[in-house]
């Protein structure tokens, strides 16, 4: 199923919002 290629984007989607929130906090 889509199962892991949707984990992969959600894992791509976390990892930019944690950048996004860490610019933002700097």
């Amino acid at each position: 199923m889509c199962s892991l290629q949707d984990n992969s984007i959600s894992q791509k989607a976390t990892i930019v919002f944690f950048v996004w929130d860490w610019f933002c906090f700097i």
